[in-house]
């Protein structure tokens, strides 16, 4: 029984663990562009960035809240290993472990 409990512990962990470090994309729809990597993200887009990834940002203003989000706006890129988001409103929000990026559209192409 001890064994079960501990397999069932470590499955947990590691479950969690991979999650945390993952780059995770949701929407309400995605779309693919024919002959293009590029992919469409509409409605309700959020992606999870890890803590200390090394997310780069671009976009014609920044505004930076009391809350500690960030509000990108204006051809923004977000820029993640060999993964590029372009979008033109994005707002980046803390959470523990990483970083959301919200918006409404984004055009993600790369691995």
């Amino acid at each position: 029984m001890k064994s079960v409990f501990n397999f069932i512990f470590v499955s947990i962990v590691a479950i969690f663990s991979v999650s945390a470090w993952s780059l995770e994309i949701t929407a309400d729809e995605v779309r693919g562009q024919h002959g293009s990597d590029t992919k469409i993200y509409l409605g309700n887009v959020n992606i999870t960035f890890p803590e200390g990834s090394g997310l780069e940002t671009t976009a014609l203003t920044v505004k930076n809240l009391s809350s500690g989000e960030r509000i990108l706006e204006g051809d923004v890129t977000l820029k993640y290993e060999s993964l590029v988001v372009k979008s033109e409103k994005v707002i980046l929000s803390p959470i523990e472990g990483g970083l959301v990026a919200a918006m409404e559209k984004a055009a993600v192409s790369g691995s």
